[in-house]
């Protein structure tokens, strides 16, 4: 019985996130400027990608949803490969640098940048309080898009945004 308390309870945290986008403070707004290094030492700039479409994808170690997550988004890349799209994520916890070398080796397979937020200032600049958390940038430096946690229809729902952003730019 206890079990399948636990279970319901899970069930529910899980499908309990929800899409923010006209109640979001963030919608519409000009999103914020940051610049994070990589996990390879690179320089991230946002305002470098103006004029592009940019998915952040802010997760952490611990979670487990975010893996998957992760792994789920490398399959967008390719359908939006040759469009001013850049996706990239940004680890909140990146003072776990063994866990996350873990992570890399064995279980998170991606080909975009992996941003570190050492000092969780660009978690702050956007709100960010769930994880995974996803925001979409238009290209016109708008939030278009603020997605909390992860469901199965949550790819669909970023391949919509991005086709319909794609569709507007025409």
């Amino acid at each position: 019985m206890k079990n399948n308390i636990i279970v319901i309870i899970c069930i529910f945290l899980l499908f309990s996130c929800k899409e923010n986008t006209a109640t979001d403070p963030l919608h519409q707004k000009s999103a914020p400027d940051f610049r994070l290094e990589d996990i390879n030492h690179q320089r991230f700039y946002l305002n470098q990608h103006k004029g592009k479409i940019v998915i952040i994808v802010f997760w952490a170690t611990w979670c487990k949803v975010c893996k998957a997550y992760l792994n789920a988004l490398e399959n967008v890349n390719p359908e939006f490969k040759d469009k001013d799209i850049k996706l990239v994520s940004i680890v909140v916890d990146p003072e776990n640098t063994d866990t996350l070398s873990e992570l890399l080796k064995t279980s998170i397979k991606v080909s975009y940048p992996i941003l570190l937020d050492r000092n969780k200032h660009v978690t702050e600049k956007f709100s960010v309080n769930e994880l995974p958390t996803t925001i979409i940038i238009s290209q016109k430096n708008k939030i278009v898009l603020v997605k909390q946690g992860y469901t199965p229809s949550t790819i669909t729902q970023i391949q919509n945004k991005l086709t319909l952003l794609l569709e507007n730019e025409k």
